[in-house]
């Protein structure tokens, strides 16, 4: 037999910020260390990026890591945002990974298409 249990693993955050070219939603998440290296991250971001663009109305996508923390950059790099900039904050090096809705739309299209011909 199969038993599935649920759980909570770890939380994503979206905050409304305002940036020149529009309405950004400012992503973080956090994975409870047990749960890391799953995946569970890159799907929770993939989820709450289609809430942000689809239903939320956000132009953009900003999220903020460590830039020593190669895990936490792959997540939103297999989301599809990319670096633009490196900064330091409380003495740490930060990376910002960016993403507009357009460049969203467009991957998801891209899938879309890929799938078609998958068959």
């Amino acid at each position: 037999s199969c038993h599935r249990e649920s759980r909570i693993v770890g939380r994503v955050r979206l905050t409304a910020v305002v940036v020149p070219s529009g309405r950004a939603a400012d992503l973080t998440y956090e994975i409870d260390p047990p749960f890391r290296g799953h995946g569970y991250a890159t799907e929770a971001v993939a989820a709450v990026l289609a809430y942000a663009f689809e239903d939320a109305g956000f132009e953009h996508a900003i999220a903020c890591v460590d830039a020593d923390d190669a895990a936490a950059a792959g997540v939103v790099s297999r989301n599809g945002l990319v670096p633009v900039a490196a900064a330091r904050s409380d003495g740490r090096l930060r990376l910002r990974f960016v993403m507009p809705q357009s460049m969203w739309l467009a991957q998801r299209r891209a899938l879309t298409y890929a799938a078609a011909f998958s068959d």
